[in-house]
């Protein structure tokens, strides 16, 4: 049977920060020092994402370097909300094109309620953006809140500056499941969050912790863009992923040395490989599964998430063997 790869295999991974903040929000460095320090950490990807202000950066594009035009948008809940207390619900929005005709919110409610969150989610995809939920713990959100937004095309399963705070986002992996369990179809981001109120060589400094690696046949904003569309990325704190595929009725993952590897699916059958040092492994694959995702951890506990895979829509359902 026919090899198909789930992470495609041509072109290249391109690693990416998906959510920082600059001072034109409440962050600390300008955009363009936030694309140095993260180009010289073997960045290509970048979304400036700062708080209710859309602002495009493409003047900063390099060669090996390309800017996301996005900006993260706020619904808190109560008339005077204190954020430490308040639930709420953050989305990141990304252009699909570099300059969009205009900013989502505008003229829109952003009162915490799930009409207007769905509301924006809708604007925003007629508009030409896509839409990712972030930071569901830290946000404080249960399934009461977060099972009624519909149409994001990924959520935050990592956050690196909820972790660098002190571990809020630790559960996010959770949320996701519950998100499959209940229909929603979703791919995973891990990002940083960053807004560099701590020096970049502080215990708690909130950069290069999260990234997003997306397979993309070429660093240009249509090929990210198509990739992010397809779900062709994964999300990580750490540990890479070379190769994802399906073939002879398994899961195939391979990866550079790594401590576990998880295979998780949409029944309560689990597979783990443990050891020193793993490269990869295959899972056998039955029809009972339902969607298939894995999970790699490193030597330092860090870990790398795949979206969930579908038989039959992202594979034949005749890759799935018997019992």
């Amino acid at each position: 049977m026919a090899r198909i790869d789930l992470l495609p295999s041509g072109g290249c991974q391109y690693k990416a920060n998906l959510h920082c903040h600059s001072h034109l929000s409440d962050g600390e460095f300008s955009p363009e020092k936030l694309r140095d320090i993260y180009r010289e950490k073997g960045y290509s990807v970048l979304a400036v994402t700062d708080h209710n202000r859309l602002v495009e950066h493409s003047d900063l594009n390099r060669e090996d370097f390309l800017m996301l035009t996005g900006y993260e948008v706020d619904f808190l809940s109560g008339e005077k909300p204190d954020w430490m207390q308040c639930r709420c619900c953050h989305l990141n929005l990304y252009s699909k094109t570099p300059t969009p005709s205009g900013q989502p919110d505008e003229g829109l409610s952003r009162a915490y309620t799930p009409d207007s969150v769905n509301a924006m989610i809708r604007k925003a995809g007629a508009m030409g953006f896509l839409a990712c939920y972030n930071h569901p713990q830290w946000s404080m959100e249960t399934q009461e809140e977060y099972g009624k937004y519909e149409g994001c095309f990924a959520m935050e399963v990592r956050n690196y500056g909820c972790t660098a705070d002190g571990g809020q986002d630790s559960n996010n992996i959770l949320v996701y499941e519950d998100m499959l369990r209940h229909g929603k179809r979703l791919a995973v981001v891990a990002s940083d969050d960053n807004h560099n109120h701590h020096p970049l060589d502080h215990p708690n400094s909130d950069s290069f912790g999260g990234f997003t690696m997306i397979a993309a046949p070429s660093l240009s904003y249509p090929a990210v863009i198509a990739a992010l569309e397809k779900g062709d990325f994964y999300a990580s704190g750490g540990p890479l992923i070379t190769a994802l595929y399906v073939e002879d009725g398994e899961l195939v993952v391979e990866c550079p040395p790594c401590r576990e590897i998880i295979f998780a699916c949409e029944s309560r059958r689990a597979l783990r490989v443990a050891g020193e040092p793993l490269t990869g492994a295959r899972f056998p694959l039955l029809p009972q599964d339902g969607y298939v995702r894995i999970e790699v951890a490193d030597e330092k506990g860090e870990r790398a998430f795949t979206r969930a895979y579908f038989p039959g829509k992202d594979f034949p359902k005749a890759f799935c063997g018997g019992e």
